[in-house]
């Protein structure tokens, strides 16, 4: 009937908490990325180039993202591979010896945020088409969530275990 096709409670649970540690991944970091990429690029105008790395593949990648997802039979994996890229760019963030690599460690990130899109489509597919607003209002609460907690609490545990693991415990949430 009309409920078969919305996610159970367990489900529906599960999707979110995903959904938190996948923008708890790409947020936790958020205030003391700038800092960081200036001491490690020693440049104002180098540390806007890195920040803004992170946009170019969203620009980019976030429509042929939307167009394949909903051409994919299996949706799963393409879920799976944004919570990679952003473990992945994470990481590099911790690693990355120079401004480039900063850049192009952010910009991994930025293909993993990319894929935010797949999260959307996937979640509100479970859900009636009279339910979609309910759907993307759901999702899009537990985005505002995670940014805030996330955001708010990256900072003081950098103060308290230094930027590096600050880096790595964002990719460790994405895992």
């Amino acid at each position: 009937g009309a409920e078969a096709r919305r996610l159970s409670g367990k489900h529906t649970l599960l999707f979110g908490a995903v959904t938190f540690f996948y923008w708890g991944s790409l947020y936790f970091y958020v205030p003391i990325l700038p800092v960081h990429a200036e001491d490690v690029s020693g440049s104002l105008s180098l540390v806007g180039v890195i920040i803004a790395s992170y946009a170019l593949p969203q620009l980019l990648l976030r429509i042929p993202i939307g167009l394949s997802f909903d051409a994919l039979p299996r949706r799963k994996p393409l879920v799976a591979a944004s919570l990679i890229m952003c473990a992945v760019g994470a990481a590099g963030l911790a690693l990355a010896p120079g401004a480039w690599s900063l850049a192009a460690a952010r910009a991994v990130t930025g293909i993993g945020a990319a894929g935010w899109v797949a999260f959307t489509v996937f979640f509100t597919g479970y859900y009636l088409p009279a339910s979609s607003a309910r759907a993307i209002g759901t999702i899009n609460a537990v985005n505002q969530i995670s940014l805030v907690v996330a955001t708010g609490s990256g900072g003081a545990f950098a103060e308290a275990a230094g930027y590096r693991a600050c880096f790595l415990a964002a990719g460790a949430l994405a895992i």
